[in-house]
């Protein structure tokens, strides 16, 4: 895939076509939180393009991706942040295992 390596050396116009790959699931899954972060690195780089540009659907559909990739997003935070489940306990001493 030489326009993932072009663009991880820097190359913005290879940056904007892997967005567009992650947007369209073109060659790998569709991913719009993908294709965002790397249309991100392409403007920073100065290309000037938005998600509404890239997108071939209509607008409805990029609104629809766009809030489930949001709510993926939120999903994902609150498992980070959510607590371990507890673990077993273990018995301090061998002879009180029938116990535990």
């Amino acid at each position: 895939m030489e326009d993932l390596q072009n663009s991880r050396q820097g190359d913005s116009n290879a940056m904007l076509r892997v967005a567009k790959m992650y947007l369209h699931g073109q060659g790998c899954e569709k991913n719009i939180t993908m294709a965002a972060e790397w249309l991100r690195r392409a403007r920073y780089q100065g290309l000037h393009a938005t998600l509404d540009e890239l997108w071939a659907g209509t607008p409805a559909e990029l609104a629809q991706e766009k809030q489930a990739a949001a709510r993926a997003q939120r999903l994902q935070a609150q498992m980070a942040h959510s607590p371990q489940p507890p673990q077993p306990r273990h018995c301090e001493r061998a002879s009180s295992r029938d116990n535990c």
